[in-house]
């Protein structure tokens, strides 16, 4: 393990992975902290699905602008680990939702 290190993740699942994944493209050291195996906490658990914005207020424009930039990504991400091998299986699909009166039409 590096004896220097420029940032220190906790946790290395996805989330973390990824930050540290985007810091060594920048030229930036990272060490990753993880008490069990890399994926193995929640992001081992989960279904792998990634939620589409439609519960978060548009009115809260940094989380909505946030939430639709990383959206932006995951087709780069993909794209990127594909080339080294990885496949991620990464599948980008819209969402249904049903509006039952005009009150929910309202909102989509």
């Amino acid at each position: 393990m590096a004896k220097n290190t420029d940032v220190i993740i906790v946790g290395g699942g996805v989330i973390g992975c990824s930050i540290a994944y985007q810091l060594a493209k920048q030229g930036i050291s990272a060490t990753v902290l993880e008490r069990g195996q890399f994926g193995s906490g929640a992001s081992g658990a989960t279904a792998g699905v990634i939620g589409p914005l439609w519960h978060v207020d548009p009115n809260h424009k940094a989380v909505f602008d946030l939430g639709m930039r990383s959206l932006e990504l995951f087709p780069e991400l993909a794209s990127e680990l594909a080339e080294a091998g990885v496949n991620p299986e990464f599948q980008h699909r819209g969402i249904l939702k049903v509006a039952f009166n005009q009150a929910q039409v309202d909102e989509l």
